[in-house]
């Protein structure tokens, strides 16, 4: 590959320009194909966009097709906030490639040079003279059958007409009209199935029988522990699967662990401890520290919990099967199916379609295979949507995080030694990753396949999982930090939203509001005494002129106001945040000041939805969401017992984009989360003088961290 290395990854790993884009007859347009989806972060018109100005063409003239295997290149997950960073910077180099080999048939049609050439609403032209030609009448002419070639840069850009502008989100005409998800498709003859299972338990008896004779059930389907229903109407399948529930007996397949969440972490087995970050305190700095500190920081385990539960739908085709899945990792979920169904990868074709948004690693992958698999026993189209207690209790979780800190700071602010160890089990068991099946009900046939080993990424190339930003964005006088990483987790987890950064950051900025209440200083001050990079200064100057940051402002009790920045994965978006709470028998974001630096914003408005969407989401997680279990298993399972952010609660939200036009553009899906939990527990701090440090942030947290 040493001669693309120019390349982004997704083109370098599918250089064959036709996998990107076919120039159609009727009607005329260009058919650009994507393997990033839409998981409901606008990544569909972002690239209809970037399209649109690397071919010369307006966006009416560009169909996007995303996600289907037989069609779409591999462009692995749609994850880590790089669709647009990756898989936007592909579609521009495939598509200016494209150009300029119709720029070139154009010119020898027009007898120009190509560098006269120009391209306007799909039709080529000498220096502004309109001529006759367009990609359509060229298209016999262009062979895109071909590897782009390599190339030390990217091909020449055109003028931006799109890329930068707002513009409406493309895809929701369709949702609005009840048409865009896959919980929306009816495919001839289907059926609704579900499936009966315990996370945590195994079921020791099961009345087959019985089972059967319940009211619309036409399909039992048993595979060693895989108990699967199938009806023609879902309400049938759903009260067949409650009945099933209550009358199995069920054996504990993992001891309860009723400890605290710091005991719970504590005592999970360390497989790995590796040191992910060293600087030496060169200078002997050391000696002048004025105060140290040593504090621990929790994150719970948290869940998806989205407000549409996952969804497939499965059509057996012949030996083969067809799904139907909102998953982030069409290819991956492909390899795993295939295994777990016994077909060459061809067999099985999945096709994307839009579900409740997750970002990372939910059910989506576990409930198309158990679509697949009642599809195959029925031999009929099968419908599976997991009920509420499944979707809060079966997919995976994102991991409990501590982050133990020591730091200790001068006179003047400057932290002068920072050594940090951050425990965590995996972040990334997603289907595909690694060798084995992530997929849950691969676990519970008769012949059971092998789960990949559980691990964790170094932080880069990637940004590592519970590892990501675990590095201070600071220039620390002496700093170490150290990964305790568990592939023994008392729950199943893996990629949630930020990964390790959500933690990581919470604890980082958190401590660094300690160290400047331990020396008498602002907490802006002391950040910027720390703070060399300058796009991390410029969004914390920009969101507390917003916020009107005042030094040593002063509360009264019930209403405080806190800070936080961070760089996502510490390569990506600079993102800073100003918080306001207020303080009764709740803690409550009144508003939200935010200023974004993710190089060049493509779609402003989508960034801006982007940057509120995170917020709300990260309001919720630090004030209300947690997963808890006994020994009868997860009993976070309902919207009672694990609560999310309601929208009378939703803060006041401003964003300020510090638009950099000349810069590569960068994700903003997850550079939010960290930041926005550390400042609400900053401005917690400031409101009463008391360090939360375990999330969620609730009256009776406030209580027991009173000294």
């Amino acid at each position: 590959m040493n001669d693309c290395v120019a390349m982004p990854f997704s083109l370098a790993t599918n250089r064959r320009l036709s996998r990107w884009l076919t120039v159609q007859g009727d009607p005329e347009r260009i058919l650009v194909r994507v393997g990033k989806v839409e998981i409901g972060q606008g990544i569909g018109t972002a690239l209809t966009q970037i399209a649109a100005d690397a071919l010369g063409l307006d966006l009416s003239q560009i169909r996007l097709v995303a996600g289907i295997t037989d069609e779409s290149p591999d462009e692995l997950w749609t994850s880590a906030s790089v669709s647009v960073e990756v898989g936007g910077a592909s579609v521009a180099w495939a598509c200016g490639e494209a150009r300029e080999m119709f720029i070139q048939a154009a010119a020898r049609r027009l007898g120009a040079e190509p560098g006269r050439v120009e391209v306007s609403h799909g039709c080529f032209s000498v220096e502004g003279t309109r001529g006759t030609e367009s990609y359509w009448t060229l298209r016999a002419a262009v062979d895109l059958d071909v590897e782009a070639p390599a190339r030390a840069s990217a091909p020449a850009t055109a003028e931006r007409t799109w890329v930068g502008r707002p513009v409406p989100r493309l895809d929701l005409s369709a949702k609005l009209r009840g048409e865009g998800f896959v919980h929306d498709l009816k495919v001839p003859g289907m059926l609704h199935g579900r499936v009966v299972r315990r996370p945590g338990f195994r079921p020791l008896a099961l009345d087959r029988t019985a089972l059967a004779e319940q009211r619309g059930v036409m399909h039992v389907h048993v595979d060693g522990d895989f108990i699967g229903i199938v009806a023609a109407d879902e309400h049938d399948a759903a009260r067949a699967q409650e009945l099933a529930l209550d009358a199995i007996k069920w054996s504990p397949a993992r001891a309860a662990d009723g400890a605290s969440l710091e005991g719970t972490l504590r005592a999970m087995p360390v497989d790995e401890t590796r040191q992910t970050y060293r600087r030496t305190d060169t200078a002997g700095e050391h000696a002048l520290a004025a105060a140290t500190l040593r504090e621990s920081y929790l994150r719970p385990f948290l869940a998806h919990a989205s407000v549409g539960t996952c969804c497939a739908v499965a059509v057996p085709q012949g030996r083969g099967m067809k799904l139907f899945s909102h998953s982030q990792g069409i290819y991956p979920l492909r390899q795993n199916l295939a295994a777990c169904l016994g077909l060459a990868a061809a067999e099985v074709q999945v096709v994307h379609m839009d579900g409740a948004g997750c970002y990372g690693h939910n059910g989506a992958d576990d409930v198309a295979l158990d679509a697949a698999l009642l599809a195959r026993a029925a031999q009929a189209p099968v419908r599976v949507a997991w009920s509420r207690r499944e979707e809060l209790t079966c997919a995976p979780f994102g991991s409990g995080m501590l982050v133990d800190i020591e730091a200790s700071v001068a006179t003047d602010g400057s932290v002068v030694a920072w050594h940090q160890q951050t425990t965590s089990a995996t972040h990334l068991a997603r289907p595909g990753w690694g060798e084995g099946v992530n997929l849950l009900a691969a676990g519970e046939l008769a012949q059971p396949l092998a789960h990949a080993p559980l691990a964790d990424v170094p932080l880069m190339p990637f940004g590592g999982g519970g590892e990501r930003n675990a590095v201070p964005l600071y220039e620390f006088g002496e700093c170490t930090v150290d990964y305790r990483f568990s592939a023994q987790s008392t729950l199943r987890t893996s990629a949630l939203r930020s990964l390790g950064a959500h933690g990581n950051v919470f604890a980082i900025e958190s401590m660094m509001d300690e160290l400047a209440a331990a020396v008498a200083m602002d907490p802006l001050a002391i950040r910027l005494r720390n703070l060399k990079d300058e796009r991390s200064v410029a969004v914390l100057q920009a969101v507390c002129q917003a916020a009107d940051w005042t030094a040593n402002r002063q509360s009264d009790g019930t209403r405080g106001w806190g800070l936080a920045v961070a760089q996502y994965k510490n390569r990506g978006a600079w993102f800073a945040c100003v918080v306001e709470v207020e303080l009764s028998h709740e803690v409550r974001v009144n508003r939200v000041f935010a200023a974004v630096d993710c190089g060049l914003a493509v779609n402003p408005d989508g960034v801006r939805n982007q940057i509120e969407g995170g917020i709300v989401q990260a309001v919720s997680w630090c004030l209300k969401e947690r997963v808890t279990w006994d020994a009868e298993g997860i009993t976070s399972c309902d919207w009672e017992r694990y609560p999310i952010l309601n929208f009378d609660e939703t803060p006041e939200i401003q964003v300020a984009i510090l638009q950099q036009s000349a810069m590569p553009p960068m994700g903003v899906g997850e550079c939010t989360m960290g930041p926005v939990a550390a400042a609400v527990a900053n401005a917690v701090r400031h409101a009463l003088g008391v360090h939360v440090r375990e999330m969620p942030i609730t009256p009776d947290a406030i209580a027991a961290a009173i000294p």
